[in-house]
Parts: structure tokens; C-alpha cells; sequence
């Protein structure tokens, strides 16, 4: 996926987020997933909001590395910065590389990724760095590799396994009351209208980023 390509589909997909998280009145009420590429969307999204979603899901997508570049904590954008001016010399530089300076408020939402150990399209060693990534970062991550699965094929244990997470995530959610006015954990109440967090009764949303593409070739369910 192209940066430009990826920024764009973040943008319209996180749209839809804030405005389930509005209906809900809370995040943690909203379940973001995806396939292959819509994986890598959902994995994006999940990290570029103001608050914690309930669960974001890639199945057999990948953390991309813009995303990774885009997300990193701040000491390594003012290092990243610190050198670039110091190798050029430049006493402009610094103002340019300012940006690389500024805080990326980065979500920490709790995530679950599958893998297939015979993809040959997101490679199992790039799903492992990604879970690397997460972690050190501070997202709980839940891994599951599926030995005899490639990129196309439909697999009733990473079925069972993403079905298991959702009711999960979903009992949590019923556990933790969203009252107005009531501070919630981390960062799971910024951003979000205030008039909004007062329970809502409509069901939980799972929201699904679809790879067509692939969806054409091996009969996915969304």
C-alpha cells in the first residue's frame, strides 16, 4: 500500500469510527478488523485515534512500516532529526526537521493478529516484527500463527479464534460502564463527546476493512 493510499483510506475509516464511537458513547464499545490489506488499515486506524478501541484485528494483514515510521515514540523522531542537522550543517534543517519532533499522540489498543506460517504475500517473520512492535509500544497483543494456512484460504481455528476475541472484548465493554462525566483509563475518553458517554443501547459495532481483492480469490468472509 502506498503512504498517500493508506493516509487516505485512515482517514475516511476513521470517520466511521468516531461517529459509531459518538452512537455508543464509548470506544471500547467499537471493534475495528480487517483482512490482508484491510488488516493493515485497521491496524493503522486503531493506532492514529484519540482513544482505545475496544479491539482492532488484522487477520493475515501486516503493520506497515510507514505505519511503524508514523507511530514511533518520540525520542527516535528527535534523534532521527538531531542527525539529519548535524550530518548536513544545514541551520534550516532543524526548522524543517522540527516536525520530526512533534508528538504523535498514538492510541494503545489492544489488538489481535493471524497469521498464516505459508503466506507468501504478508511473510510470518513480518507479522512476528509487527507483534514486536506493538508490544514494545505498549499494546497488549494477542498472536496466533496457524501452521498449514497461506494468504487465501479460510480456516476455521483463526475463525474460532477471532469469534473468541470478540466476545471477549465485548464483555469487557459491558463491564465498564460509560457514564457522563466519569474519567475513564489511558486514553479511551479523548476525543470523544462528552454528551455521548452516557451508555448507549444500540449493540456493539464491529467495523470490517475488506480486502476485495482477495475477497474475489478465496470467498473471505468479511
Amino acid at each position: 500500500i502506498s503512504t498517500r493510499d493508506l493516509q487516505c483510506a485512515v482517514d475516511f475509516v476513521s470517520g466511521v469510527v468516531a461517529h459509531e464511537v459518538e452512537k455508543l458513547g464509548s470506544p471500547d464499545r467499537v471493534l475495528l478488523g480487517g483482512y490482508s490489506q484491510g488488516g493493515c488499515i485497521s491496524l493503522a486506524v486503531g493506532l492514529a485515534q484519540p482513544f482505545d478501541l475496544g479491539l482492532v484485528i488484522s487477520q493475515r494483514g501486516m503493520l506497515m512500516q510507514q505505519t511503524m515510521d508514523r507511530y514511533a515514540p518520540a525520542p527516535c523522531r528527535e534523534a532521527e532529526a538531531a542527525a539529519a542537522t548535524e550530518a548536513a550543517g544545514d541551520p534550516n534543517l532543524a526548522t524543517r526537521n522540527g516536525q520530526l519532533k512533534k508528538k504523535v499522540t498514538s492510541a494503545k489498543p489492544r489488538v489481535l493478529l493471524t497469521a498464516g506460517a505459508l503466506d507468501d504475500v504478508y511473510l510470518l517473520a513480518n507479522q512476528q516484527e509487527g507483534k514486536d512492535w506493538l508490544e514494545k509500544n505498549g499494546c497488549e497483543v494477542d498472536f496466533r500463527s496457524i501452521e498449514t494456512l497461506d494468504h487465501y484460504e479460510n480456516s476455521h481455528e483463526e475463525h474460532a479464534f477471532v469469534r473468541k476475541a470478540c466476545l471477549a472484548a465485548f464483555h469487557r465493554a459491558h463491564k465498564r460502564p460509560s457514564v457522563a462525566g466519569k474519567k475513564r483509563p489511558q486514553s479511551a475518553a479523548q476525543g470523544v463527546n462528552p454528551q455521548a458517554r452516557v451508555q448507549s443501547k444500540r449493540a456493539p459495532a464491529v467495523l470490517s476493512c475488506e480486502d476485495k481483492a482477495s475477497h474475489k480469490e478465496s470467498a473471505h468472509p468479511s
